[in-house]
């Protein structure tokens, strides 16, 4: 399999499934993005897919290969036919192609929304290529897809993913699935951040992919391995570890994020990734100089995503700095 060829299907991760004809004027269209841990509680069923042709009634026709997780698809007949996000704007030069999977197969989350219609999340969330022995991952930053072998993959993310749908930060399950992954991906990053490579499945995306889940699991990490991968020049690596921090003590991560704010050198949606981590651990507010620099410093406009204005996401956006601080800040009313 050519990696160029995958590469091109990755990069346009938003570029899905074709619509129904009523909906195929969005293909121009981006979304208010949002970020994986905001669609995990709500229902989804992680089945893995055949494309099949258009039908006039489900849109994009699907053959289910297997469903793994999640509420039962029942229909024999199933298509994907919108996403759960509206699409937010049209200022991107590039467009949105019809979905196009290498032999014809992907892994999906989708809601069922009746009579063999199908919804996924969002442009950029819900969708994992798979050919050839190959997983396409990119939920964390969609911008930034990650190519891992599907025996990782399987060995993997079904555990991590049973624990988030179904579990919560430390009861059993949440515990096992911690360690179980902890034991087969932080060895990866026991290893120097590895560059970008001209093959998939190498182990720069192998420790990408570590990060992420040590990110949404909060998997136990010292500072000695993340750093590294914090400290690298490879965006994957930069922006995973930011997340990753959320394996950190509480103390040590907080600290982390709350230094990125202040940090002017700080990209903004490094920022944006900061704030979720200190949101979704409820971090004590700094001092109130320090809040009171990050008031004046962050920026008030919608985060966009780092990509080019060629890229049918380019107006994609996350909410603004400052709202996200308030949000924050509101999680301690004085």
């Amino acid at each position: 399999m050519q990696r160029s060829y995958f590469s091109a299907i990755g990069a346009l991760f938003g570029a899905l499934f074709l619509f129904c004809p009523e909906t195929q004027g969005q293909f121009r269209r981006t979304y208010q993005a949002s970020f994986f841990a905001d669609i995990i509680p709500e229902g989804y069923s992680l089945i893995k897919v055949k494309k099949a042709g258009i039908d006039p009634k489900l849109g994009q026709g699907l053959i289910l290969l297997e469903q793994l997780s999640g509420p039962k698809i029942r229909s024999k007949k199933i298509g994907v036919s919108q996403f759960l996000m509206a699409p937010a704007c049209d200022g991107s030069r590039g467009e949105l192609a019809p979905f196009r999977m290498i032999n014809d197969t992907a892994y999906v989350l989708v809601k069922s929304l009746g009579k063999g219609k199908l919804g996924l999340p969002a442009p950029d969330n819900g969708i994992m290529y798979a050919s050839a022995g190959w997983v396409a991952w990119g939920f964390l930053h969609p911008a930034l897809p990650i190519y891992v072998s599907e025996r990782l993959f399987r060995s993997t993310f079904l555990s991590g993913w049973n624990a988030l749908t179904r579990s919560k930060s430390r009861l059993p399950e949440w515990a096992e699935a911690q360690r179980l992954l902890g034991q087969q991906l932080l060895p990866l990053l026991q290893k120097p951040p590895a560059p970008m490579g001209g093959a998939l499945d190498t182990l720069h995306f192998q420790q990408s992919y570590a990060l992420e889940w040590v990110a949404l699991l909060q998997i136990p990490i010292t500072k000695e391995l993340l750093y590294p991968f914090w400290e690298s020049q490879h965006d994957k690596h930069r922006l995973s570890a930011i997340k990753a921090a959320a394996g950190l003590p509480p103390e040590q991560a907080a600290a982390f994020w709350i230094d990125g704010l202040l940090d002017p050198n700080w990209k903004p949606y490094e920022q944006l990734l900061a704030l979720q981590g200190l949101i979704q651990l409820n971090a004590p507010l700094p001092n109130p100089e320090s809040l009171s620099r990050m008031r004046a410093t962050l920026s008030h406009n919608p985060t966009r995503l780092p990509l080019l204005v060629e890229d049918p996401r380019f107006c994609s956006s996350y909410p603004s700095l400052q709202s996200l601080l308030e949000k924050w800040v509101q999680l301690h009313p004085h």
